[in-house]
C-alpha cells in the first residue's frame, strides 16, 4: 500500500472530527449570542474545544510524519 493511501484515513478522520468540533464551537457561540450573554461556562467550553482542535491537528501532523518516515508500526517498538 502506498504512503499516500495510508495518509488518507487519518486525514479523513481528523477532518470529520475537526468539522464536528467546529460545529460545536459555532453552535455554542450562536446560542450565547441568542441569549445575549457569553457566560463563563460557554467561554470555558469553547476554550476546551479549541484546545482539542489544536491537539488533533498536531496529532495528525505527527502521524503524517511517521508515515513519511516509514515508521508505521508503532506497536512494534514495545
Amino acid at each position: 500500500m502506498s504512503k499516500g493511501r495510508k495518509m488518507l484515513a487519518p486525514i479523513i478522520i481528523i477532518l470529520l472530527i475537526g468539522g464536528y468540533v467546529l460545529f460545536q464551537i459555532f453552535g455554542l457561540i450562536k446560542v450565547s449570542s441568542l441569549l445575549n450573554e457569553f457566560g463563563s461556562a460557554i467561554y470555558l467550553a469553547v476554550t476546551v474545544l479549541i484546545i482539542f482542535l489544536v491537539l488533533i491537528i498536531i496529532t495528525l501532523l505527527k502521524r503524517i510524519k511517521e508515515i513519511k518516515d516509514g515508521d508505521e508500526d508503532d506497536l512494534g517498538k514495545y
